[in-house]
């Protein structure tokens, strides 16, 4: 090696200053990044959790509410059976009011009814 291509102990030292400096904010850096992971990793689990008694919760309240919703079920039901007998009764006494009519009719105008002499 050339006599020349060495470096002065002023040389080596800024590169040593220079070389812990980077190696400090390397190690700042690292340990900042860990920090932020660290924190990441903890509300990662607390949402797994928080998920864990919100699925046991929604599980709990489906089981409570289950008579509710079977009741429900069966009031719709039991309208729509009361709905089809009122439609039925409707119907029956529209065809009470059209005999009643016809019944009148053939009754004062025996040639209507075709039982007239």
């Amino acid at each position: 090696m050339p006599e020349n291509s060495r470096w002065s102990d002023a040389e080596l030292q800024k590169f040593r200053d220079e070389f812990e400096q980077h190696r400090t904010e390397f190690d700042q850096h690292r340990a900042d990044e860990q920090e932020k992971w660290d924190e990441i990793l903890t509300v990662v689990k607390d949402n797994a959790e928080l998920s864990k008694k919100n699925a046991e919760g929604i599980e709990e309240m489906r089981k409570e509410t289950r008579g509710l919703i079977d009741g429900w079920n069966t009031y719709v039901s039991g309208k729509k059976i009361a709905m089809s007998l009122g439609k039925i009764a409707k119907w029956l006494a529209q065809m009470a009011i059209f005999v009643s009519i016809y019944a009148w009719l053939t009754g004062h105008f025996p040639k209507l009814g075709g039982g007239g002499n």
